[in-house]
């Protein structure tokens, strides 16, 4: 029974889900729960695939997560979630056409809201490493106006792959070489034009901000 998820109506998202990786899934209304896990799991793989994605999941009316797994059992499915106490899930999942549904990576992880959050952590991250603060003047004007874009696209239900794909790719280059820099110099980036907490702050979440921008660019590729 797929209600085992929830038992009552909500504006909140009913399921939500966290990976290994960090990244975070939502689903939004209990008819949606087969797919959105599907969505899940083919934003990690591409389907038919061999093998299990490991999952924290959160329903709406529960206070602690647990552990599932989500897998694709055959060409044609089933679905099956897997618990630790060993019972499981499935369901059957047919397109318009009768056939398999195989989204892409990308069109998966906006699906499942993916993409949205991990968009979301980068713009939170950003304004953590005062980001656009230590960079130069002109730069500086350019990942503002990004990073505005990004908080805008992350609230929208089908973000534009490829306007996601170049705005992270600038971010990333950016942070690339600062980091880089950074470990030429001994911990001073050169170009960086923040001093005390500025600097400090940029320093401490680069690395953190690096890493969701690369899974982002890794989606959206």
């Amino acid at each position: 029974m797929w209600d085992f998820f929830a038992s009552c109506e909500s504006s909140a998202p009913i399921l939500e889900l966290e990976f290994d990786d960090g990244r975070r899934g939502a689903i939004g209304d209990l008819p949606d729960v087969p797919e959105g896990l599907l969505n899940c799991l083919a934003s990690y793989f591409e389907l038919p695939h061999t093998g299990s994605l490991h999952a924290r999941a959160t329903p709406y009316n529960m206070e602690q997560p647990f552990d599932l797994t989500i897998s694709w059992e055959g060409l044609d499915g089933p679905l099956v979630v897997r618990f630790d106490d060993g019972t499981h899930l499935s369901a059957h999942i047919e397109s318009k056409k009768g056939e398999a549904p195989a989204p892409t990576r990308w069109e998966a992880s906006v699906g499942a809201g993916i993409a949205q959050r991990q968009i979301e952590a980068i713009v939170a991250l950003a304004q953590l490493a005062e980001f656009p603060a230590a960079l130069g003047q002109g730069d500086r004007r350019v990942a503002d106006s990004i990073l505005a874009l990004l908080s805008s696209l992350a609230t929208t239900p089908e973000p534009p792959r490829s306007v996601v794909r170049e705005a992270a790719t600038w971010l990333g280059h950016k942070v690339d070489i600062f980091i880089e820099e950074a470990v030429k110099t001994g911990g001073k980036a050169a170009g960086v034009v923040g001093i005390g907490g500025v600097a400090y702050a940029f320093k401490k979440h680069a690395p953190g901000l690096a890493e969701h921008i690369r899974q982002l660019i890794d989606l959206a590729s």
